[in-house]
């Protein structure tokens, strides 16, 4: 477990098969585009490595607890090696140092104390401020921790005021901008609405769908100065390949729903195949997992491609070993086919 950066605060990680590192994300040379650590026992994200093409490191940073791991630095690089970010929250999600440079090494952003400086390329002070100013200029970053673009408080008063947004493609180079206004709901929430068309920056994509994606990412950020967003922003996901899947494979069709059960850290875990090609992935009521699936016949392997979750967009194997039993290879542990009786009862 060394170099997995997990904390030896209690004998519980010593518990064999509990931690698991695997390749999500391949380039289609086949080289590593994301790596990541799980909690299988807790069903947690634990670390995410991203790379680039090259081999360069691109991306680090450790979770807890379905979020970013408050008071360890997220870091992500430029491709020339050079960071790019480096960003702190607290147990809220709220910034609590961050660093932003350019490509050639310059400090580009500072932000501590609630203080905050902005250069330009050359090093030159562009402007500054702290968080009680009538106005200000912040980074917004993703939920893993990407700097996606600047928000500027314009026009401040309350219960209402504008904040400017302009939001960057997955090269960092702007590509939507536009006002948004904010609404206080209570102490603790803001609504955010886009109410105007906003300008199109990069005019290879699309005004609406950007719109629409903007106003989805707004709802997810909920706090006055919580400048942490609940998704990521534009991902060049068109670069990445999941693991290799048989399309000509088929669906298991049965005439009902078939169980299966596992065993594992003194938890009971269920895998449940519909007859419509979907499944379910729970765990005592704790968690669902699901997607859909499809079978092998010739090589014995059934294959899980998941679409919620913290597994989502991953493709994990599963080998047939008979009809009554199957061996889940990521997770280390053989399931075994409920009787019918007992099928009923897992589904009420």
């Amino acid at each position: 477990m060394s170099g997995r950066n997990i904390p030896l605060n209690d004998l519980s990680v010593l518990i064999p098969n509990r931690f698991k590192e695997r390749i999500t994300r391949w380039y289609e040379d086949r080289s590593p585009a994301v790596i990541r650590t799980y909690d299988i026992m807790h069903n947690e994200l634990i670390k995410e490595l991203r790379y680039f093409n090259n081999g360069t490191l691109m991306h680090e940073a450790i979770y807890s607890k379905g979020g970013l791991d408050p008071y360890k630095s997220v870091i992500w690089w430029h491709s020339n090696g050079n960071r790019l970010s480096q960003l702190i929250v607290n147990e809220n999600l709220k910034m609590t140092q961050g660093n932003i440079w350019y490509d050639n090494g310059q400090i580009r952003f500072h932000f501590e104390d609630n203080n905050y400086y902005w250069w330009d390329r050359n090093g030159i002070l562009e402007d500054n401020g702290d968080l009680n100013d009538t106005s200000y200029t912040l980074p917004a970053w993703s939920n893993n921790g990407r700097f996606i673009g600047v928000r500027k408080l314009i026009d401040k008063s309350i219960p209402l005021w504008i904040e400017e947004w302009t939001l960057f493609n997955y090269n960092y180079n702007p590509l939507i901008k536009g006002n948004v206004l904010c609404i206080v709901r209570d102490n603790e929430s803001v609504d955010r609405v886009i109410n105007e068309e906003w300008t199109l920056i990069d005019s290879s994509r699309e005004l609406k769908y950007l719109q629409l994606s903007a106003q989805k990412l707004l709802n997810t950020i909920t706090g006055k100065n919580n400048f942490i967003t609940g998704e990521d922003w534009i991902i060049n996901n068109e670069k990445y390949i999941n693991s290799l899947l048989d399309s000509s494979s088929s669906y298991i069709i049965n005439s009902d729903k078939n169980y299966y059960k596992s065993r594992q850290f003194n938890q009971n875990y269920y895998l449940k195949l519909n007859s419509d090609g979907t499944f379910d992935y729970t765990c005592q009521d704790q968690y669902k997992d699901s997607g859909y699936y499809w079978v092998n016949n010739s090589v014995g392997k059934l294959f899980l491609h998941y679409e919620s979750g913290i597994y989502t967009g991953e493709n994990h194997m599963i080998a047939i070993i008979n009809h009554r039993k199957i061996f889940y290879q990521f997770r280390n542990s053989y399931y075994f086919l409920m009787p019918p009786h007992a099928q009923i009862n897992s589904d009420i």
